[in-house]
């Protein structure tokens, strides 16, 4: 009895280790930059296995081919000796590869087996250093640099955001440690609309950080009609004028209707014309931009500023295009000349970006 319960345990141990062998890939395990034709050594760690040892090439979640098969059981590394090549393929240049280090027996994808952790890279062509290894390291130096500019429309008008980034090749410090903060300003037409210290962490924040959405004050639509009232020409945002940090400022300019049109609308009152036989005014204007409320409507109204009489009006959606607008004049026989003025009018026009070309006024003589 003793004897079996012995032989039992025998077979129950061997078993048990048969299932417990493990691998696990330590090089490359993701992040490297493996160069084509330049040998590179594949490492991993192995325990528990009795069998002979495949590893396997993978490009995001596809089997490649084979990089070696039959490796004797107990080998933990192998010598890639051109990291673009496997077992009846060449990889293309990628930067999402992983290695697969595994058991090499029947089982076309057996449970033992390990991945590198991340990707990593095969590229075609390499720089090779040859600066002597006792040279100094170039010093890194963190640098802000504005990288945009948006606005974000709502009921009142526009709210200004910009965009800044660390260009540099070392990181930023901490907020606290920057005795003086990093500023910034925004300007329309050369008047400050708003100022302030730029946001920066409490961790340092290395090359290639950014902040999209910085706000930069704001933009309102006049409270009434107002035919001089314009969003304006041109928007600047500077930042770190007090070169905080050692870094340089820098300053960058945009022109602004075109950013404004890509939320908002411009009404313009081109041109009028009279046919002096028909007694017919015709108004010549265009729509620009996206209109926010493409349903509402404007009234343009044509108004006689020389005798009684002689006025009318039009609803039109709000929608990019050019239109012309037509009205029947009341013209004395006697008059000479007149003078008549197009007008649009409404609450909606309130979103206009530039009032100022809403009317038009123009002379007519016989």
């Amino acid at each position: 009895m003793k004897k079996f319960l012995l032989i039992l345990a025998i077979i129950i141990f061997a078993a048990a280790s048969s299932y417990a062998a493990t691998f696990h890939v330590t090089s490359p395990n993701g992040g490297e930059n493996l160069c084509r034709n330049k040998a590179f050594t594949i490492t991993w760690t192995a325990t528990g296995v009795t069998t002979p040892i495949r590893i396997v090439l993978r490009k995001g979640t596809v089997r490649l081919g084979d990089i070696a098969i039959g490796l004797p059981t107990g080998t933990t590394s192998f010598t890639w000796s051109n990291p673009s090549t496997y077992i009846g393929g060449t990889a293309p240049a990628g930067s999402d590869y992983k290695i697969r280090v595994r058991s090499d027996d029947s089982t076309s994808e057996p449970t033992e087996y390990d991945d590198s952790d991340a990707f990593f890279s095969i590229t075609n062509a390499c720089l090779v250093s040859r600066a002597p290894t006792d040279r100094p390291q170039p010093l890194k130096f963190p640098r802000l640099a504005i990288t945009g500019v948006d606005l974000v429309p709502n009921a009142e008008g526009f709210g200004i955001i910009f965009a800044y980034k660390n260009v540099g090749t070392g990181s930023l410090p901490k907020r606290s440690e920057m005795n003086v903060k990093p500023d910034f300003r925004v300007l329309i037409d050369g008047k400050e609309i708003e100022k302030g210290d730029l946001f920066i962490p409490e961790i340092p924040a290395p090359p290639g950080w950014e902040i999209k959405t910085h706000f930069g004050g704001w933009i309102k639509y006049p409270a009434n009609m107002n035919y001089q009232w314009n969003i304006g020409n041109t928007i600047m945002v500077s930042i770190n004028e007090k070169k905080a940090g050692g870094m340089n400022s820098d300053s960058k300019s945009w022109p602004l209707k075109p950013i404004a049109l890509e939320y908002s609308f411009d009404v313009l009152i081109n041109d009028l014309s009279l046919d002096w036989n028909t007694s017919e005014l015709t108004v010549h204007y265009r729509i620009v931009g996206k209109p926010p409320h493409p349903d509402k409507t404007f009234i343009l109204l044509f108004d006689n500023l020389t005798i009684t009489g002689g006025i009318s009006w039009t609803d039109k959606k709000i929608k990019p295009g050019s239109y012309t607008q037509k009205s029947k004049m009341l013209i004395p026989q006697n008059m000479k000349y007149v003078e008549y003025e197009a007008s649009a009018y409404g609450a909606t026009l309130r979103e206009d970006i530039d009032q100022r070309n809403n009317k038009n006024r123009k002379i007519f003589r016989r």
